[in-house]
Formats: structure tokens, C-alpha cells, sequence
């Protein structure tokens, strides 16, 4: 197929949060007509489901929900914990899913995007099968150190080249050069319960094909004040130039913009997602009344 899914994965907690990493990926993407949004997803409102369709369906592009409950059945997976949801896993079903399609790029719910999208996925060399940005925390000297990831990626994982460890929130599979066996492995390997769930596995079986994009296509925003010193050598001139012109802000670790944490008014970014947030509740309201109340939303003309 010619389109290119996009592909995200929330609970309803995520849903505003979801759709302005939504809205600000249509308003920077030269072409709409070739893209198409598709939202896996556990349990939804259908109200919220329908709003979600309407404003995507206002904006140009076609939406499809893949409800994916059971798609794990037998695999011990957390359902109730909170800081790993169900939904996590879901990315691991898009080789399984999306085979007829040449490429399928998956976003996670708090990214902040602010080039054209496009430009990335035609970056993508045709003979890679994964193409991600180079983990930032993973890249950290003392966070590397202190929380053991050297060790358990080059042990337990048994990948060979710890420096390429990749972060999983922005991920451009072509799907095309995906075998069957590989995207039946994404699922299989669950059952061996590593850290980091699908990013440990996805960097597991396409470590040797790989393509490593720009930093700037996912930047690490809660690292954004650390000196570039810190981190691999190998990594700081690309860490320096992804921060000044960031194409995806990536809002990773517990504190989220959303929740009001003051220190986040302070960084480089937040003013343009807090401005979008505020220009989508704006869209999002009438189409709300509207689900909610139906045509006698506006059959009372005001005075």
C-alpha cells in the first residue's frame, strides 16, 4: 500500500496528550494525503473515540482504532500497572499487523513534533528494517552507569553494540523487509519479561539492521539541561545540534508537561506544545458539544 500508517498507542488518560502530539504532526507534514493515523488501543470511551475520529477527520486524514485486547492472550503481561500499561506492548504488533504496507513509523503519546515527518521517513535507507534515534538515557554516562544498562543490554539483551541502543517512542519499521518469523519473535519474546519491554525486544531483533536517525528526531527533553559532556563522546556533537533544533521533542520520564511541573516553563520548547495543547482544546470543544448533545447544541441561538 502507498500510504504510510501512523501508528499510536494510548489509554484514555492519554488521550489529549495523544492528540497534540497528533495535531502538531499535521500541522508541520507537506503531505497529508500520504499518511494515515490508526490508534491501538485496550479500552476507550466510544465518545472519546469518536471525538479522536472527528478532529483527525477535520484536520484531512483517515483515522482507524485496532482494538487489541486480546492480542497477548497467554503472556504474563501488567494490566494495572500505571507506569507500564498494557498498551506499551502494542508497538510490537505493527510487523504483525501492517505487513501489506511498505513502512508504518509508530509515535509515542508525548512526543511534540515540530518538522515535517515526512522528511524523516524518506530518510529511510530501503534495505534497513528499523530506523530510531539513539537512546539519550542509555547514552548517559552516570545514568548508564547507576541504573546497570551497559550490563543488561550487553548481557542479558546480548546486543553487541551497546552505543546503538535505540529509544523506542519514535520507531520507522519497513515493514516490507520484515520477515514473518521476525514479526511472530516481537511477540514471542514477551514472555522473557526484559526491562524496558518493547524497546529491549525491538532492539534485540533488528540490531543488525538498523538505520540511526538524527537525535533531533527524538530529543530527550528532561535531559535538555545536562551538559553535552556527560554523555558517550560519540554522541555529543549529534546531541548538540539535535537540542538546538529539535524536529521531535520527546517529553520521556514521569514528569510530563501536563502536570504542571513549574520547571517546565523554564525549557526551551514548552511554550510552542503549551500553545499548541491550548489551539487544539479550542478545536476539540465544539466537537465535543456536539458528540455530547448532539444538534440541539446550537439550536438555541445566542442573544
Amino acid at each position: 500500500m502507498n500510504s504510510i500508517p501512523i501508528i499510536l498507542a494510548f489509554n484514555q488518560d492519554f488521550t489529549l496528550p495523544a492528540l497534540t502530539t497528533i495535531y502538531s504532526l499535521i500541522q508541520h507534514c507537506s503531505d497529508l494525503r500520504r499518511i494515515e493515523f490508526f490508534i491501538f488501543y485496550d479500552a476507550l470511551n466510544p465518545y472519546v473515540m469518536h471525538l479522536i475520529e472527528k478532529f483527525i477527520h477535520s484536520c484531512g486524514p483517515l483515522v482507524t482504532f485496532i482494538k487489541c485486547s486480546t492480542a497477548f492472550e497467554g503472556y504474563n503481561i501488567p494490566t494495572h500497572d500505571p507506569r507500564h500499561p498494557k498498551e506499551v506492548f502494542f508497538p510490537l504488533l505493527i510487523p504483525k499487523y501492517f505487513a501489506s504496507y511498505d513502512q508504518a513509523l509508530f509515535l509515542d503519546s508525548d512526543l511534540f513534533i515540530r518538522d515535517d515527518i515526512l522528511t524523516m521517513i524518506d530518510a529511510m535507507p530501503n534495505d534497513k528494517k528499523i530506523g530510531a534515534v539513539k537512546d539519550t538515557y542509555h547514552s548517559h554516562l552516570h545514568t548508564s552507569h547507576i541504573w546497570g544498562f551497559e550490563d543488561y543490554t550487553r548481557n542479558t539483551l546480548q546486543i553487541r553494540h551497546y552505543e546503538n541502543y535505540f529509544n523506542s517512542g519514535v520507531v520507522l519499521f519497513n515493514t516490507k523487509n520484515i520477515t514473518t518469523e521476525e514479526a511472530k519473535h516481537c511477540i514471542e519474546l514477551i514472555k522473557n519479561q526484559w526491562q524496558s519491554h518493547d524497546e529491549s525486544i525491538l532492539n534485540y531483533l533488528f540490531q543488525d539492521s538498523l538505520h540511526l536517525f538524527p537525535s533531533k528526531w527524538n530529543v530527550n527533553i528532561e535531559y535538555m539541561h545536562l551538559p553535552p559532556e556527560e554523555f558517550r563522546q560519540s554522541f555529543q556533537s549529534d546531541l548538540i545540534e539535535g537540542r538546538q533544533n529539535a524536529a521531535i521533542c520527546h517529553f520521556a520520564g514521569p514528569s510530563k508537561p501536563w502536570q504542571q511541573q513549574p520547571e517546565y516553563r523554564l525549557l526551551t520548547y514548552y511554550p510552542e506544545y503549551e500553545s499548541t495543547w491550548h489551539a487544539l482544546q479550542k478545536r476539540l470543544a465544539p466537537l465535543a458539544a456536539e458528540i455530547l448533545c448532539g444538534s440541539l447544541w446550537d439550536s438555541v441561538p445566542p442573544k
